[in-house]
């Protein structure tokens, strides 16, 4: 493996073919976060701290894996300062409506980052709860006018969610990961570009779906950028972008992934 320092806050870190099969690890294992990989992956971190000085403890720290033409793993890691957690938290506010108040604030920033998504994915699925009792009790009261009609609980509408990559790479291993959560179930997806600049993977709960995707969904956000769900954004991006992948685009994405 080689290391480098970037930046004060950020390392690379280059593992080759041969380390991963020396450790008899694939690089899918790597992105399905098996627990050989994770392992693997906190040697790694160990390394790092002895050959380049890196001390992530205590901080919030951002990983991201990239593959290299000759199968090498491109493995990028930031210690990020508190106010970048804190527009991290904002942006999962926005883009996921998950419910972050003083009080669940507090206890992510007092929380080691390994322990921070999960207790997202708890959040979600306790807000979800709240908005589906809160559909129902609307849905009780209006019962008696049969000409209204009531509004679907959390879960049961069409809701999209908006990924966005610098590389075709970077789809494909985003649907793998989806595909590999959810075999059995097709989910509706369309992967768009901006002349081969961008990549947009737009992604549609499917139908019955209910919190169990949304931690899914929630998980995902660490292999791509989610951009945005406002619809206006999504109709402009269907508009503007061309569509390179329209049916079947994540069993068609996840094939292609290395």
């Amino acid at each position: 493996m080689i290391f480098r320092r970037i930046d004060k806050t950020t390392i690379n870190c280059i593992i080759s073919e041969e380390d991963l099969k020396a450790q008899g690890i694939k690089i899918d294992d790597l992105f399905a976060r098996k627990e050989a990989a994770m392992t693997f992956l906190h040697s790694v971190l160990s390394q790092a701290e002895k050959q380049v000085d890196f001390h992530p403890s205590g901080a919030f720290t951002s990983m991201k894996m990239s593959i290299l033409p000759d199968h090498s793993v491109s493995l990028t890691l930031s210690e990020n300062p508190p106010e970048q957690l804190e527009s991290f938290l904002k942006d999962l506010q926005e883009k996921l409506g998950i419910v972050l108040d003083d009080s669940r604030r507090a206890e992510l920033m007092s929380l080691p980052e390994s322990e921070r998504l999960e207790r997202l994915k708890e959040y979600a699925v306790q807000d979800s709860g709240t908005e589906a009792a809160s559909g129902d009790e609307n849905a009780a009261g209006e019962g008696a006018d049969a000409g209204k009609e009531t509004a679907p609980a959390a879960g049961e509408g069409q809701k999209e969610f908006l990924f966005e990559f610098t590389s075709f790479g970077e789809a494909c291993r985003l649907a793998a990961y989806l595909n590999s959560r959810c075999a059995g179930t097709e989910i509706p997806a369309a992967l768009y570009t901006e002349k081969n600049r961008v990549f947009r993977l737009a992604v549609r709960r499917p139908e019955g779906a209910g919190t169990e995707f949304d931690k899914l969904i929630l998980s995902a956000n660490e292999f791509g950028r989610m951009v945005t769900m406002v619809p206006e954004y999504l109709a402009h991006i269907k508009e503007h972008d061309e569509c390179i992948i329209e049916q079947g685009t994540i069993r068609t994405l996840s094939e292609l992934s290395v």
